[in-house]
């Protein structure tokens, strides 16, 4: 293929971009970033993750980006590594022009934090997630660090917003962080399931959505809302069709009387279609 001078200088613009030393030190940049991010969001879209486990990450990653200002990740060092040898992979590079600007690599981690301290944790879920850290065994580890009474208060607040009761969670509660977290009672475990209910994130409502798009398509949009909802829980939660048996539901379709597909029987099988020259007679009579 023959190109022209127009297509040769944007391919070799092209070029000169791409082994640039700067596009490679931000590319890096934001690679390691991405990735970081790419996981957290995996991790927190899961459905067995619970709040406690959820805020434990989130206070992990703002943990990781921060040390980042000081130690990048394994792709930025390998960028620098590549622009001291002035190859990567095999490919020369370039020094940077004017236009190019290199991203401040503290700047940007400490933006990270600041906009993931900021948005994704608001005053009532920092306030509830505090009260949630008291039912983590890892906090009563260490029993000189905690008073007799350490986390009552925070019990209370929960017990009133899931409407158990106080007093007998109390002695659950105690029983808890005496025994460090391995003595769990019935009464407990109750706060334990109550806690473990609250949604992390939309992702469960999103795969949801994203089922009923396919069963409600533009060629089946006469299904009626029960048949649409009971359509999405065989989809979700029912068995895989390689275990369904069929045999007792046609079994109870033909008891009631009803036709299989390859049943004659019935008006509309017997009746018999009409041959072409039937339906052109009439007008063959008109023009003979």
């Amino acid at each position: 293929m023959l190109y022209d001078g127009n297509d040769r200088a944007l391919y070799a613009g092209l070029l000169k971009k791409l082994t640039n030393q700067i596009f490679l030190k931000n590319l890096a940049l934001m690679h390691d970033a991405l990735e970081e991010l790419a996981d957290l969001s995996e991790a927190l879209q899961k459905d067995d993750i619970t709040l406690a486990t959820a805020n434990r990450k989130i206070q992990r990653q703002l943990e990781v980006f921060s040390s980042r200002k000081e130690s990048p990740g394994c792709f930025y060092k390998e960028a620098i590594t590549a622009i001291a040898a002035g190859k990567f992979h095999g490919v020369p590079l370039s020094k940077g022009g004017k236009q190019e600007r290199e991203i401040n690599c503290k700047q940007f981690y400490q933006g990270l934090v600041d906009s993931m301290g900021a948005r994704l944790l608001s005053d009532a879920d920092k306030r509830f997630s505090n009260l949630v850290t008291v039912t983590q065994p890892e906090s009563y580890q260490n029993p000189l660090s905690c008073s007799p009474d350490h986390g009552e208060s925070e019990l209370r607040e929960m017990c009133i917003k899931f409407k158990l009761p106080f007093s007998t969670t109390k002695d659950a509660f105690r029983e808890f962080k005496d025994s460090k977290g391995a003595i769990i009672t019935q009464q407990f475990r109750k706060l334990l399931f109550a806690i473990d209910t609250i949604p992390v994130s939309t992702a469960a409502c999103e795969r949801w959505f994203s089922v009923m798009n396919g069963i409600c398509t533009p060629t089946r949009s006469l299904l009626t809302v029960p048949h649409i909802a009971s359509c999405m829980v065989i989809h979700t939660l029912g068995p895989p069709v390689t275990l369904w048996n069929p045999q007792s539901y046609v079994r109870l379709w033909l008891a009631k009387d009803r036709r299989d597909a390859t049943s004659l029987h019935g008006m509309a099988r017997l009746t018999k279609p009409p041959t072409p020259h039937e339906t052109m007679s009439s007008v063959w009579k008109i023009l003979t």
